[in-house]
């Protein structure tokens, strides 16, 4: 496993401890709350020069980092980005969560689409088609129908 963990062994005392493990092949252990605080930062330091970690682009610039945000999911971004993404105003970030998400749906759109011409072309039945399309079940041929009278 690669890079920090922190924990309390189960034979010792409550005293936490570190282990950082990269790529490259670099370990190092830490006991107590001050070391596993160095350890912390150097863990960070080592991660933005470390040569076994491959670029990735920045989720706000696009630019190739080493840096991952604080947040719980950890895609790249460079500590700049990252500050001023979170100082923008709320409403200006709520707008573009709802752009996103409206990029997302016209995504899904177009490939439901394409499915469908796709499986029209094949020679599906449109029944079968919605339910793929759908994710929903066909119904039961077997089961009774109840027609209004």
């Amino acid at each position: 496993m690669f890079g920090l963990r922190v924990y309390v062994p189960e034979r010792s005392s409550s005293t936490p401890v570190a282990d950082f493990t990269c790529r490259c092949g670099e370990k190092r252990r830490a006991r107590g709350g001050s070391e596993i605080a160095a350890l912390t930062a150097h863990a960070g330091a080592h991660r933005e020069t470390c040569a076994a970690i491959e670029p990735r682009p920045c989720e706000h610039c696009g630019v190739a980092t080493r840096l991952l945000s604080n947040g719980q999911n950890g895609y790249p971004a460079h500590r700049e980005c990252r500050e001023a993404w979170e100082t923008r105003k709320p409403e200006i970030r709520r707008r573009e969560k709802a752009a996103e998400r409206i990029k997302k749906i016209e995504k899904q759109w177009y490939k439901s689409r394409m499915l469908r011409e796709q499986l029209t072309r094949d020679g599906y039945a449109p029944d079968v088609i919605d339910a793929l399309i759908s994710g929903g079940a066909l119904p039961d041929p077997e089961a009774e129908v109840e027609e209004d009278e």
